[in-house]
């Protein structure tokens, strides 16, 4: 059987770098001037670069192409990329996004503080010596707050990553949770929706949750309406079996299922984070409830909708992860690279998608009535 084209290109490269033809520091062809010497398609030069790059052979440098490597080259940068838990496809997509932006220069190792706080003070500490540099998607537990503050204090490099503890002076790439949440609860409202219901996690402390939290109270209280009795807040769910989802599916549908019972139901549900979305709609479809035709479903999504039933019916918020991504990389490099300045808070636009079918307004002129 014939071996992979891209091997065939990645052991004549590495021919010509043994006989002395390319020198340690001489650019290589990039992946279509490789592919079009070869015949072959982009992807397969680039995976035959990407195979001497994993060797140690080359180096990928971004914006400069690939040259070769020299005999002993210099240990890379250590990026620490801390979430909580690398299978939530949210944080695996933030790290994804960080990772292409810093590229092969620098070397990613990911840990997890499975949302503890003294698991997470234990891998600041570890990896403060370990890494050159931290992104973080903090528990903001207020007892990690002193630690934060020291780290950041002595020039560590730490950033970061969609949300960041109050008070603690850092760089950080956040998401407008406020805006993006109070935009998609006034398109509610401005459908004739008076009753809303919303599924958010306990710690408010974090100031995503907190401050979606606040955007969701302050629209109902522009309205006049009580903002109160129809939020319902969870310990933070972060299913990792199927009896944890079991149990994060009965929770939320117990709570659905009594508020929807109520002499006054809600005619909509805004869920704070993905997790609440897929399992909302799960419910609503066990209780008998069409969306958006009985109830309006508004959501924070993942980048693909990821596991939703019918995400096209609900009302999504999509974060960019990839500029988030960016931009965080551009704050590790920028500290690497010596650079001296107060921490700065970069916030980016989230991105609203109506549903595929809108359902009439609850209103006909001025007056509103139930579903």
């Amino acid at each position: 059987m014939p071996s992979p084209r891209w091997q065939a290109i990645r052991d004549d490269i590495r021919a010509r770098i043994g006989t002395g033809e390319f020198c340690p520091g001489d650019a290589l062809p990039g992946d279509d001037e490789l592919a079009a010497q070869w015949g072959v398609s982009r992807l397969t030069a680039h995976r035959a670069l990407y195979e001497l790059s994993r060797e140690g052979a080359v180096r990928r440098i971004r914006g400069s192409g690939t040259i070769v490597a020299e005999a002993v080259l210099p240990p890379r940068p250590i990026v620490a990329a801390v979430v909580f838990t690398f299978t939530q496809r949210f944080e695996a997509d933030l790290v994804s996004a960080v990772a292409n932006a810093l590229g092969d220069e620098y070397r990613i190792e990911v840990a997890e503080t499975r949302h503890d706080p003294e698991r997470e003070a234990a891998l600041l500490r570890r990896l403060v010596r370990e890494s050159d540099a931290i992104v973080l998607f903090p528990t903001c537990a207020p007892e990690n707050d002193a630690l934060l503050a020291q780290i950041t204090a002595s020039g560590y490099p730490i950033v970061c990553l969609d949300h960041f503890p109050d008070g603690v002076v850092c760089d950080a790439v956040l998401s407008d949770n406020y805006e993006a949440a109070r935009a998609g609860m006034e398109r509610l409202l401005d459908r004739g929706h008076r009753r809303i219901a919303h599924l958010t996690d306990m710690e408010t402390h974090v100031v995503s949750t907190a401050e979606r939290l606040r955007a969701y109270e302050d629209a109902l209280r522009a309205r006049k309406e009580d903002s109160k009795r129809l939020v319902r807040s969870f310990p933070y769910l972060a299913p990792n079996t199927a009896r944890e989802y079991e149990q994060a599916q009965q929770l939320v549908h117990d709570a659905l299922s009594t508020m929807l019972s109520a002499p006054e139901p809600p005619t909509a549900v805004f869920c704070m984070r993905h997790l609440y979305g897929v399992i909302a709609m799960e419910a609503l479809e066990r209780l008998g409830k069409r969306v958006p035709e009985d109830v309006e479903v508004l959501t924070f999504v993942d980048r693909h909708s990821f596991l939703m039933r019918h995400p096209e019916r609900t009302l999504r918020i999509f974060q960019d992860m990839d500029e988030i991504g960016r931009l965080a990389a551009g704050k590790v490099m920028d500290r690497l690279g010596g650079t001296v300045a107060p921490p700065t808070q970069t916030v980016v636009p989230a991105r609203r998608k109506e549903p595929a079918i809108v359902r009439p307004k609850l209103y006909e002129g001025s007056a509103i009535r139930d579903s």
